[in-house]
């Protein structure tokens, strides 16, 4: 295996860049550059240690996120903007960081387990979670809320083929990515999701509230390991008064 002899090298370099991303972050999230202008990319390499190259490729991602600006041949501004944006679509967040992010106090109201067969649930979450015939579901619902307040509910289904034989019913994480970390025999990687409006059924009306009928955001979120398997499918139903999805644009 010799040929793979670079990776640790890479591992290193990756993490390294996540460090510099953490530290540029927090001293933007501080008013570190009140005229909005970093230094140098030589300068913050000087600053913080490391080599240019590493600079480089952390504001490039910085800038694909929208916290800063690069204006070539000039130099890197903050985005004002970006502070406003509280929940980015392209967020890996569980969903009471993603309620604490929008300004509120999460809780959980409620949460239920059924053990389901195959025929119990629909095709559409047969073939997302890639099952062969027979397999067997556990589904976790949960009621969360902002404030007090109903604001997100949760179907997550997961084969139990993925489960390790620890699994505890009686002690969830608060989220997925950690529900998977814990419980599953390979932590979530990434995430692919489809968002549609919806209106939703009776049932699910009633968690949030509703006396009329009301639409509501869905977000079908497919939970993959790191050899791209489908572990966890799930159906995110928000209620756009508490939670609303911002993305960023960055022009090509």
């Amino acid at each position: 295996m010799s040929e793979l002899g670079f990776q640790g090298e890479n591992l290193k370099k990756e993490k390294m860049q996540t460090r510099v991303y953490n530290l540029l972050q927090r001293e933007i999230s501080n008013g570190s550059f009140p005229d909005g202008k970093l230094p140098s990319e030589t300068k913050l390499a000087q600053m913080l240690g490391v080599s240019r190259a590493t600079i480089g490729v952390t504001l490039a991602f910085m800038e694909r996120e929208g916290m800063v600006v690069r204006r070539h041949g000039s130099a890197t501004y903050v985005n004002k903007y970006y502070k406003d944006i509280k929940a980015q679509i392209t967020d890996g967040v569980g969903v009471y960081d993603l309620i604490q992010k929008c300004g509120y106090e999460p809780s959980l109201k409620w949460s239920r387990i059924e053990k389901l067969q195959q025929n119990q649930i629909s095709k559409y979450i047969t073939r997302r979670l890639q099952l062969e015939e027979d397999s067997r579901v556990i589904c976790i619902r949960r009621l969360f809320c902002a404030d007090g307040n109903p604001a997100v509910y949760v179907e997550e289904y997961i084969p139990t083929e993925s489960l390790k034989e620890s699994f505890d019913e009686s002690a969830l994480p608060e989220t997925i990515y950690k529900l998977a970390e814990l419980y599953c025999k390979s932590p979530i990687e990434f995430t692919i999701v489809d968002i549609v409006p919806c209106t939703p059924e009776d049932e699910i009306s009633n968690y949030f509230g509703f006396e009329d009928k009301k639409g509501i955001l869905l977000s079908e979120e497919t939970h993959l390991n790191n050899r791209s398997e489908p572990i966890v499918f799930s159906k995110v139903y928000t209620y756009d008064k508490y939670i609303r999805y911002q993305a960023l644009r960055i022009r090509c």
